[in-house]
C-alpha cells in the first residue's frame, strides 16, 4: 500500500488541478450514461494483469501489481458522487456476475485438480483472467450494497428531528469506529490469519467447522489487537496511518462524508 501510494501520488497530483477534474468529470458523466460498460471497462486492467503475471505463487493469491487499480479505483470513486450513484444502481448486477464468475472459478479449479491439493496447479490465463472479474465485481457488488444501506439510514423523513451532535444515531458510531479501524485492520489481519490458521488446519474437524473457526477467532483476535494495541496510543495510531485523537467540541461543524465529495464538474456542485 506504501508503494502504491508513492507510485500514483504524481496521479493524484495531476486528477487534483483543473484538467485533471475536468477528466474526472467526463469520467463520471460516461459512467452515469453507460453504467455498464463502465463496470466491465473498469474490470479490463484487472482481468490483464491477473492474466499476463497472476496469481502470484509465492503468496497463493493476487497478483500484487492488481491492487494499484484497486487503489485507483477508490480515490476516483471518492472524487465525484456519480461513480458512487453507477455503483449503487449496479449493485445487484455485479454480484450476480460475481457468483456467476466465483462458481465458473469454482468448477474449473475441480476439473484441473479434482484432489484440491494444489489449486495453483493448471492456472491459465483466462483462468487468472476470470479471477480479476470476480474480485472487481465482488468489490463493486458489496460497495454498491453498502452505500445503498448507508444512504437510507442517512436519509431522514421531512421534518423529522435531527440527532444531536454530542449524540450521533448507533449506526453513526459503529459506522465511524469501524471507517477508523479499516486501515489497522487490514495490516493486522493477514498475520492474525496465518498463525490461527497454523493452528486450526490440524483439527481432525470437517472442512467447513475449521474455516468457520479460523474467520471467527481471526476476527476476535484482530479486533482485540487493534483495541488493545492499536486504537488507545498515539505513537500505534501514527505508526497504522490513524489520525491522532482529538477532545473536539461536540457543538463544532464535522466533517463531511466522503460520499458527499464532489468535483467542480459533479451534478452537486453544479
Amino acid at each position: 500500500l506504501l508503494v502504491f501510494s508513492i507510485v500514483l501520488v504524481p496521479v493524484f497530483v495531476h486528477l487534483r488541478r483543473p484538467q485533471g477534474a475536468r477528466l474526472i468529470g467526463r469520467l463520471a458523466g460516461l459512467s452515469e450514461r453507460h453504467p455498464a460498460l463502465a463496470l466491465l471497462a473498469a474490470a479490463v486492467p484487472v482481468m490483464a494483469v491477473e492474466a499476463a503475471l497472476g496469481p502470484d505463487k509465492n503468496t497463493g493469491g493476487w497478483e500484487r501489481l492488481t491492487y494499484l487499480f484497486f487503489f485507483l479505483y477508490g480515490y476516483l470513486l471518492a472524487c465525484d458522487r456519480r461513480f458512487e450513484q453507477t455503483v449503487r444502481r449496479l449493485r445487484w448486477w455485479a454480484l450476480s456476475g460475481a457468483v456467476l464468475a466465483s462458481v465458473l472459478l469454482a468448477v474449473a479449479a475441480k476439473l484441473v485438480d479434482p484432489s484440491g491439493a494444489d489449486p495453483m496447479s493448471g492456472v491459465t490465463p483466462p483462468l487468472s483472467a476470470t479471477q480479476g472479474l470476480a474480485g472487481w465485481l465482488w468489490t463493486t457488488a458489496i460497495l454498491g450494497v453498502a452505500g445503498t444501506v448507508a444512504a437510507r439510514f442517512t436519509a431522514r423523513p421531512s421534518g423529522s428531528p435531527a440527532e444531536s451532535p454530542a449524540h450521533p444515531p448507533r449506526w453513526g458510531r459503529v459506522a465511524s469506529y469501524g471507517n477508523e479501524a479499516v486501515l489497522p485492520f487490514y495490516v493486522l489481519h493477514e498475520p492474525v490469519i496465518v498463525a490461527v490458521a497454523w493452528v486450526i488446519v490440524r483439527w481432525p474437524a470437517p472442512l467447513l467447522v475449521k474455516y468457520l473457526s479460523v474467520v471467527a477467532a481471526s476476527f476476535v483476535l484482530t479486533l482485540a489487537l487493534y483495541e488493545g494495541l492499536v486504537r488507545r496510543f498515539q505513537l500505534s495510531r501514527f505508526l497504522f496511518g490513524m489520525k491522532p485523537t482529538r477532545h473536539l467540541d461536540p457543538s463544532a461543524p464535522q466533517p463531511r462524508p466522503i460520499t458527499a465529495v464532489t468535483t467542480a464538474n459533479s451534478p452537486a456542485a453544479e
